[in-house]
């Protein structure tokens, strides 16, 4: 069933939404908590300028350690990226159909986590609980469709940036 669920997905996101480059898989830089001095340059080649927005944090959310950079894309679509103690923690961004198929296609597997797909008149969204992902696919069909992967996905849902660095620091 699950990939009865998954093929349509990526069959789905294999229209050309955006132009972005392949060569930065945030998941995966995630998991290597990559440095910021690494990551950057490869955050702005795939997403164009980014922008420091950790000032516009309300008080406890700018934590010692917390860094957010920010790109916005033609269609004003938000990438997000969470560093604590400039390592890449957490991602919410826009990703191309090649990252979503190089993450997903692991978790679909028989042995993989349990998926959860919310459909809605907007598009759809798949999620796990472990890991802790999501995938969406929004604007289906139009011109501003875009794919979008956040990892760690409660880290953005509850704004807990300072737990996550704390969580990272404890690894």
């Amino acid at each position: 069933m699950r990939l009865v669920l998954t093929v349509p997905f990526l069959a789905l996101t294999m229209a050309p939404c955006f132009a972005q480059s392949d060569d930065f898989d945030p998941y995966q830089a995630v998991l290597d908590a990559m440095p910021l001095s690494a990551a950057q340059p490869l955050i702005e080649a795939a997403y164009g300028p980014v922008e420091d927005t950790t000032g516009r944090l309300d008080g406890e959310l700018a934590a010692a350690g917390v860094k957010i950079l920010s790109a916005r894309d033609a269609n004003d679509n938000l990438s997000a990226f969470l560093f604590c103690d400039d390592r890449l923690a957490a991602v919410s961004a826009i990703v191309t159909t090649r990252v979503v198929a190089s993450v997903l296609g692991p978790l679909s597997l028989p042995s993989g986590p349990v998926l959860v797909v919310n459909p809605s008149e907007q598009g759809v969204m798949i999620s796990a609980e472990d890991p802790d992902i999501s995938f969406a696919y929004w604007g289906v069909g139009t011109t501003a469709s875009s794919v979008s992967l956040s990892y760690p996905w409660k880290v953005f849902v509850n704004m807990d940036f300072p737990g996550r660095c704390e969580d990272v620091a404890a690894d």
